[in-house]
């Protein structure tokens, strides 16, 4: 069974049908997220599987802390005097000022921030039905 997130830190429950699975009864791989049955598979079936888990990195890996800086740099340079925004409106008596664009608008990561974040991303496929 592959777990939603990762690195997976502990399994500290699991049950199949809603019936306790021994900790001896099942290994866990933390790097891929997956969760073995010493014996046996995984019974077919949608939502039957239980697993309580602690999952992610204890420290920030250096590189994704160097993504964050990037990150946070790029955005601090393009903020420019309106916070990276374009003017929309201005009135001069009683100043007012209106800017395009919102709140977070999702920046993209730059290009160098992307690529050291590269490794950490997880595909996911899923059922077609």
């Amino acid at each position: 069974m592959l777990l939603e997130q990762r690195p997976a830190l502990e399994v500290f429950a699991l049950s199949e049908d809603g019936a306790a699975v021994a900790d001896d009864d099942f290994v866990v791989y933390p790097e891929l997220g997956m969760v073995r049955l010493k014996s046996g598979v995984f019974r077919r079936g949608e939502r039957n599987v239980y697993a309580g888990y602690r999952a992610g990195y204890e420290v920030i890996p250096g590189d994704v802390e160097q993504a964050a800086i990037q990150w946070t740099a790029a955005l601090y340079q393009a903020r420019g005097a309106a916070g990276g925004r374009d003017i929309k409106s201005e009135r001069v008596g009683d100043y007012a000022v209106t800017y395009d664009g919102g709140e977070d608008e999702g920046e993209p990561a730059p290009a160098g921030a992307r690529s050291l974040l590269e490794p950490y991303r997880i595909a996911l496929a899923r059922p077609v039905r």
